[in-house]
């Protein structure tokens, strides 16, 4: 028995989460689609990865009246009792971009080497929500390695600076 294609609108506006999304669900007839520039995404004020993701979800559910999919994800660190966690986009302040969020990341772990260096890449989602629906699918996914100097072996979406040796 085969399911009616899927069409579902991507809530990020991250485009390698996007890329990286389409990959996982690459084969499983659905079809996702950006999240139309006029669908501004909540503030991110959850206290968890799964409910930021939520909150995105819901968002794009309500304005678009389709399906929604989204996530979210960031490092925890265990020198700096599970920073950045949900603040990992944001980790230098407002309106830092990566390269900034990992400076200060790796500053902050200067003089911290070996297995105390252990981190996890965590990312909760992909919550999936449908207009009108209370409930979601929601799956969520943890890498544990380390936090090296230089580029992680970690998929585009998630920070360079991790890696699993």
């Amino acid at each position: 028995m085969s399911l009616p294609p899927a069409r579902w609108v991507l809530a990020t506006a991250n485009a390698h989460k996007a890329a990286e999304l389409a990959r996982l669900f690459d084969g499983f007839g659905v079809t996702l689609v950006p999240r139309p520039p006029a669908v501004t995404l909540p503030v991110e004020t959850g206290r968890t990865f799964l409910a930021n993701a939520r909150l995105k979800a819901r968002a794009v559910a309500a304005a678009t009246g389709e399906v929604a999919l989204a996530d979210d994800s960031g490092l925890e660190v265990d020198a700096l009792g599970g920073e950045p966690g949900v603040f990992s986009a944001r980790y230098a302040g407002e309106g830092a971009d990566d390269a900034l969020n990992n400076a200060k990341l790796l500053a902050e772990l200067a003089g911290i080497h070996g297995p105390n260096r252990r981190a996890r890449n965590n990312t909760h989602g992909p919550p999936r929500f449908a207009p009108g629906i209370a409930s979601c699918i929601a799956l969520s996914r943890m890498f544990a390695g380390r936090l090296a100097r230089f580029g992680g072996t970690v998929p585009a979406a998630a920070n360079p600076c991790f890696s699993f040796r």
